[in-house]
């Protein structure tokens, strides 16, 4: 007899379950503990990039602010350039789409702040010229700027071009959405792919503007913009669906899955969206929230998407992907 089977028949039921289950729980901790950003020291090249990423991130979209304040995020860029040296330093891949653009776009922030005649501190500016003649990369990126009727002329277009048109927006006018038309993007996402039909996502809509104020500061990956957001949708999965340990992710699968859905729903319907991670929320605030939207303890909360209609102009953060060939391994 195994011991597997041997404990099996002396534990009882509820023990041997929480034993069985902690070993995949535990390979979960194992795994993120030692590749995740965070847990190890940043001479890996992948952390390192994650961390150019993520920093870059914050640059550009306070480019494509409505009301870019100038010379805005003096600590992300300083971190941003220190980054950048110590994935040179690290002998890491200089030609990595990432690492590229990050420059680029350091580069990109000094013509900016140049062309609206804007004095950058001069150690800055010094720090950046140094990183660019470092990498040899002189030319600059630029963030994506159209007008409304740019942003939505591939509403009815093939599914490519649609899906190709569809971007995160972070400038909205005051007009409120038509919570109908949100309804309708619902409609659509729920053509969603869900575990074994079980259709776990839910979805609350926020409407009241200091409930939302309220929320966006909770989640505290909006600034700049957080306040022109008309609606904000609340995403959720009900967990009493699924059916033990081995089923522990798929809440969090099918949420993502139904929210690309909901998104694309949302472009079709010409009302523009951003999506917002809800992974810094307090304990306290995620009660708060569970209690104003009714949220049943049973569902977890899984993302939250900012809505609100385009303005006339805008810019888009030029955040670029992966060529298919950098993430695409074919086994045969």
């Amino acid at each position: 007899m195994s011991v597997r089977n041997l404990v099996g028949r002396m534990i009882p039921g509820d023990l041997k379950y929480y034993m069985y289950s902690l070993n995949y729980y535990w390979e979960d901790i194992r795994r993120y503990k030692k590749y995740a950003n965070g847990y190890l020291s940043p001479n890996k090249e992948k952390i390192l990039l994650g961390k150019i990423i993520v920093t870059y991130h914050i640059i550009e979209k306070g480019l494509t602010m409505p009301d870019m304040r100038a010379g805005f995020g003096k600590d992300a860029l300083h971190t941003l350039i220190g980054l950048c040296n110590t994935y040179i330093d690290k002998q890491c891949n200089q030609q990595d789409d990432h690492f590229l653009h990050a420059v680029k776009l350091l580069n990109e922030y000094v013509r900016v702040h140049h062309d609206l005649q804007f004095a950058l501190d001069p150690v800055l500016v010094n720090k950046i010229k140094t990183l660019s003649e470092r990498t040899k990369v002189v030319d600059t990126c630029s963030q994506l700027g159209c007008d409304n009727d740019e942003y939505f002329k591939h509403a009815d277009s093939s599914f490519r071009d649609f899906a190709f048109s569809r971007h995160s927006i972070r400038n909205f006018i005051d007009k409120p959405v038509d919570r109908n038309l949100i309804l309708k993007a619902v409609e659509i996402a729920q053509k969603s792919p869900s575990s074994c039909n079980r259709q776990p996502n839910r979805v609350y809509i926020l409407e009241n503007k200091a409930n939302i104020q309220w929320l966006l500061e909770s989640q505290k990956g909006n600034r700049g913009f957080g306040q022109m957001i008309d609606k904000v949708i609340v995403l959720t999965a009900e967990i009493g669906v699924f059916n033990g340990f081995t089923e522990r992710n798929e809440a969090f699968l099918n949420s993502g899955m139904y929210a690309m859905s909901l998104l694309y729903g949302l472009h079709y319907y010409r009302i523009g969206a951003v999506s917002l991670a809800y992974v810094r929320v307090s304990k306290e605030d995620d009660k708060k929230l569970r209690a104003l939207c009714g949220i049943p303890d049973s569902e977890v909360v899984s993302m939250l998407i900012g809505c609100g209609h385009v303005p006339g102009k805008l810019s888009i953060a030029s955040s670029p992907r992966y060529k298919v060939d950098k993430i695409v391994k074919v086994v045969s």
